[in-house]
């Protein structure tokens, strides 16, 4: 199980770092909290309050139903959301109702729908 687990967070860690390096490449800066622009300060704000909550699925369904393809964004939010995510314990996840593969199969769901389908399948295995 632990093997399994430590797996896993490398898979998402690996897809978070493409996408990053994706959106960068893009122009879009993901870099740190504290160098986004006011939209992305408070939304990313409104993240780590709903983890620190245990609020999992309310923030992924907010993040679906926001999601536009025409706006990056939404794209970038949610990788965020993943990554912190992925930094917790099992322990929370699971005393909140979430699970590495909801994290994995929620960042592949994000990360298609922006077309970017393609990093995906090259990284997870």
């Amino acid at each position: 199980m632990i093997v399994s687990q430590d797996w896993l967070m490398r898979q998402i860690e690996a897809i978070v770092i493409a996408i990053t390096n994706l959106l960068n490449i893009a122009g879009l800066s993901y870099t740190s909290i504290k160098q986004t622009n006011e939209f992305e300060q408070r939304f990313k704000e409104k993240i780590l309050e709903g983890i620190k909550e245990g609020r999992f699925c309310e923030i992924e369904n907010w993040l679906c139903e926001n999601a536009d393809e025409n706006d990056d964004v939404w794209l970038k939010l949610a990788v965020y959301f993943y990554s912190e995510s992925n930094k917790l314990t099992d322990d929370y996840l699971k005393t909140n109702w979430f699970s590495r593969e909801e994290i994995i199969s929620g960042l592949s769901r994000m990360c298609k729908k922006y077309g970017y389908g393609d990093v995906i399948d090259n990284i997870v295995i």
